[in-house]
Formats: structure tokens, C-alpha cells, sequence
């Protein structure tokens, strides 16, 4: 039934006339967008549930697609690396750090990288003013103070390395034998975001801070804060972290052309330990 009223809304939606299609839809009243000086986007969403609640979002607009061919598996390095040492917390000490205001990593402080996008987030409430003043230092050195010291980089490796190996079971490879059926003709095929175990293995300090500081850079970064948390306290927390960050501008984000298959295509995936296949 649910996979039915999808499809029917679908087909309802290509049948709109394109002039309603195209009509931008309205931007909630409570909704709250501005820019800073040095190219900074952000958006405030004050919401009252859960109570004394607020989510923080750092939203880097780069992700795995912007990659060289020697970076494949940078990116989601850099957002590891987020957590491995900054000019004020070096070594775990950003981790030491939202543990000892009780927050754990995972449920309340988390990060991932996509195709296009790397996202950091924190959630934490808003009654502990101290702890948020601090968490928007974390976000402004995560903006601009990351370290990438030898020693947090090598140790790092073997992390993301068992990551990857991880997610190796039968929905994994599943997965990996319909990317070049499901991606053909784009870039995404060959950019997954855990990248190569090569380049995770190989690359160096320089490299990654190389990548963070074509990337990193205000004009291609956007600050989210929804929450039980009043927008004039949130404008103002941005502005005092935020604000300072150099107005360096980040290298353009490309993009490349997709060809679409205009034909009829099936795919039929065996897996031994895959009781559904694919």
C-alpha cells in the first residue's frame, strides 16, 4: 500500500502543470536565514519539543564526488580527523571534551560524510549555557583550527580501515554489485565516500590538510540550529564563533553531466548469504 500511494503521488506530480512544479514553495514564518560577512550561510529553526533541547549542524557543501583520483576516501579522513585534534583540544580531547558534559558520541555527537556534503552534529541542552558556549568553539575550530598531527593521522587509519571492513557481509556486497548498474554514467560511481583502503593507507598529513583548507572556507559552510532556544541567542552564538572565521573562499564545487539510459535494463545479483537478493 505504501509503495502504491507513492507511486500514485509520483504520477499526480508529473501530471502538474510545469508552472506549479517550478512555483517556490513557502518559507515557514519561523524559519530564520542570513549570511555573515566572510560568506557564512545559516539557518535558526526555534522549535519548543523536546524541551531545553537544541540540534547544531556544520554542513561542509564538499563531499567524496569533489575528490581527485589520489583523494578517493579524503574527505570522510577529514571528518574523522575532526575529532582527532584541533589548536585547543589536540589528541581526543574534543571527545574527552563532550563526554564530560554527558554527551556521547553517536547518540548526541555524531558526523558523516556523503557525495556532495560532510555534516557534523551536536545535541545537547540548551539549560547548560557554558557547555553550549563551548560546543560553538568546537564547531569554530572544526571550521578552521584542525591539526592533523602525524601520530593522530597514522592512528586513524586502522579506524577507518575497520570500518570498512565492518560493512564487508553479504549486504555490502550486495550493494557493490548494483553501483555499477544503478550509477552508471556519474561520477558517484567512483566516489564512494569510505573511499580507497589504498589512499586511507598511503596518504599523508599534508594532503588532508591540503583538502580541509580547499573546502573548509565560510562560503561553502552552512550553520544549522534547531531547537528550544530562543533565535536571538542562537544569531548571536553564530555570529560571536562564526563570525571570525577568515573569508577565505573554498575551490568551486564542480559538477559533471550524467547520461541517462533511455532503454529497458535488469540486473540480477546472487549472494549465498543474502536470503533477499538484489
Amino acid at each position: 500500500m505504501r509503495n502504491l500511494c507513492f507511486l500514485l503521488t509520483l504520477v499526480a506530480t508529473l501530471l502538474l502543470p510545469g508552472r506549479l512544479i517550478a512555483a517556490a514553495l513557502p518559507q515557514d514564518e519561523k524559519l530564520i536565514t542570513g549570511q555573515l560577512d566572510n560568506g557564512l550561510r545559516y539557518m535558526i529553526y526555534p522549535h519548543a519539543h523536546p524541551k531545553d533541547q537544541v540540534n547544531l549542524w556544520l554542513q561542509i557543501h564538499t563531499g567524496s564526488l569533489q575528490e581527485e583520483d589520489n583523494e578517493r576516501g579524503v574527505a570522510h579522513f577529514v571528518e574523522h580527523m575532526m575529532f582527532n585534534g584541533t589548536k585547543t583540544w589536540p589528541g581526543n580531547k574534543v571527545i574527552e571534551t563532550f563526554e564530560s558534559m554527558g554527551l556521547r558520541f553517536g547518540r548526541d555527537v555524531n558526523a558523516y560524510t556523503g557525495y556532495d556534503e560532510t555534516v557534523y552534529q551536536v545535541s545537547l541542552p540548551t539549560t547548560q549555557k557554558q557547555n553550549l558556549q563551548q560546543v560553538m568553539a568546537i564547531f569554530s575550530e572544526w571550521s578552521n583550527a584542525a591539526t592533523f598531527e602525524k601520530l593522530e593521522v597514522d592512528a586513524e587509519r586502522g579506524v577507518i580501515t575497520e570500518e570498512w571492513r565492518a560493512h564487508q557481509d553479504a549486504k555490502w556486497r550486495t550493494s557493490q554489485a548494483r553501483r555499477p548498474f544503478l550509477l552508471a554514467n556519474t561520477r558517484n560511481l567512483d566516489r564512494e565516500p569510505i573511499g580507497l583502503m589504498d589512499t586511507v593507507a598511503t596518504v599523508t598529513p599534508a594532503q588532508l590538510r591540503q583538502f580541509y583548507q580547499r573546502w573548509y572556507q565560510p562560503n561553502n559552510m552552512t550553520f544549522i540550529v534547531v531547537g528550544d532556544i530562543d533565535s536571538k541567542e542562537a544569531l548571536a552564538l553564530i555570529k560571536d564563533n562564526l563570525s571570525k572565521l577568515p573569508a577565505n573562499k573554498a575551490a568551486e564545487n564542480r559538477v559533471w553531466p550524467t547520461k541517462a539510459e533511455n532503454h529497458l535494463r535488469f540486473n540480477i545479483i546472487n549472494d549465498k548469504e543474502n536470503r533477499v537478493n538484489g
